[in-house]
């Protein structure tokens, strides 16, 4: 991974801001986690994939 996707994934987790995420984005989880599969898209991957995760834990 190079030094500028590095960064993008640093203020990602950071700060969650969704813009950082491209729209086409391929989200895969394995099978045997909640929630687990392929999530296409920023939206599924921000409201599908994560409100589901969100579900299945608590902070």
């Amino acid at each position: 991974m190079g030094c500028d996707a590095l960064r993008i994934v640093q203020d990602w987790y950071r700060t969650g801001n969704p813009d950082l995420l491209s729209p086409e984005i391929e989200w895969r989880v394995l099978e045997s986690f909640p929630a687990g599969g392929i999530y296409r898209g920023r939206d599924a991957v921000i409201n599908r994939f994560f409100a589901s995760v969100k579900a299945h834990f608590s902070a």
